[in-house]
């Protein structure tokens, strides 16, 4: 059955004016709204047909540029499947907010895996919305296929949030994750902890390994020394079941790790609960911290971590996409925000 505007408004609760009205961009409507409205009509199969929006330059009547913004879905229980979600709402919402007062349309679509390669045409051809001029440049979220971003930036300009594809002619707007984790892990040493752990856990991510990198460097340069032996699901040959993840890290409490640093959030809250459910406390016992801004679980008490600036990291994308549309000779450039740190109640002074 085709979806039509009726329906998103019935799925959301609003009036048909309000959806037709976000799906133009029309700032009378808030950022945080449109963002959702754009997501929803993604996810219900909803493809507005784009009529190009003409305004005048000087003597000139101009096109206006329109943004394709291309979400990779993740798959359900996988490692960016929920904390994911509810940060790409707010790029979105800034993604918004920011090309409706710069003058932009916005084309948004959730794709799946092996996705971008049928809505941009042949492999060997040029994509076909590039084609039809229905898009001047992409706005990639999520995580892509790097393989599918490299030929899709060989024929029209991209801007990637977050996520960096070396191999692909893309600028990137992201978070400064080393100036980020270094702030927070001042705040442990401050706290007189030297023996500090990473701790991954299962995931997979691009991400896993800037942030790694960077406690790696940090340990290093800080003087703090660096011992393998104290960092937990990062090496690829490492292939932990649940059961032995926990096991190394009570192993490595016990042996004198007095603070824990975890890739993301799920993972630092999930560390927390096992550590208390093996009898240790936090913070009394072991301080524990995280990365992305994630909201607690019901229940349980807030993580001491670094939140992103989203809105911000959506905003500046659109900035970047819309100059190298109007010059696509620019060289290619990465764009980092710095993470504020989100105080919580997971970190305590070392026991000595």
């Amino acid at each position: 059955m085709k979806v039509s505007q009726q329906n998103i408004a019935e799925r959301l609760n609003v009036s048909i004016s309000t959806v037709s009205r976000a799906l133009r961009n029309d700032d009378s409507i808030l950022p945080a709204t449109r963002a959702k409205i754009f997501k929803t009509a993604s996810e219900m199969g909803y493809r507005p047909k784009l009529k190009r929006v003409h305004e005048r330059v000087g003597d000139a009547t101009v096109p206006q540029p329109v943004i394709g913004v291309y979400a990779h879905e993740p798959r359900v229980g996988s490692w960016m499947s929920s904390g994911s979600r509810e940060a790409g709402h707010y790029m979105l919402s800034g993604v918004s907010a920011a090309a409706a007062t710069l003058g932009a349309q916005i084309y948004f679509q959730s794709v799946h895996d092996g996705e971008i390669e049928q809505i941009f045409g042949d492999k060997r051809g040029a994509p076909s919305r590039l084609r039809e001029r229905e898009c001047s440049g992409a706005l990639l979220l999520y995580l892509h296929e790097p393989a599918a971003v490299q030929r899709l930036a060989g024929h029209f300009p991209c801007v990637s949030l977050v996520n960096r594809y070396t191999a692909a002619d893309t600028d990137t707007v992201g978070v400064d994750t080393y100036q980020s984790l270094h702030d927070l892990m001042a705040k442990l040493v401050d706290h007189g902890h030297h023996r500090i752990g990473f701790f991954n856990g299962r995931s997979r991510g691009p991400w896993v390994g800037e942030r790694f990198a960077a406690y790696v460097n940090i340990m290093m340069r800080g003087g703090l020394g660096f011992d393998p032996g104290i960092v937990k699901g990062v090496y690829d040959h490492e292939r932990l079941s649940v059961e032995q993840a926990r096991e190394s890290l009570f192993a490595a409490t016990r042996q004198g790790v007095t603070a824990w640093v975890c890739s993301h959030d799920q993972t630092g809250y999930e560390v927390c609960r096992s550590l208390r459910d093996e009898g240790f406390d936090v913070p009394g016992d072991v301080s524990v911290v995280g990365f992305d801004g994630v909201a607690p679980p019901q229940g349980e008490p807030s993580l001491t971590t670094v939140r992103s600036p989203l809105e911000e990291l959506g905003q500046a994308g659109v900035v970047r996409l819309l100059s190298r549309i109007k010059d696509p000779t620019m060289s290619t450039r990465t764009v980092l925000l710095k993470s504020r740190i989100a105080e919580g109640e997971t970190i305590g002074p070392a026991k000595r």
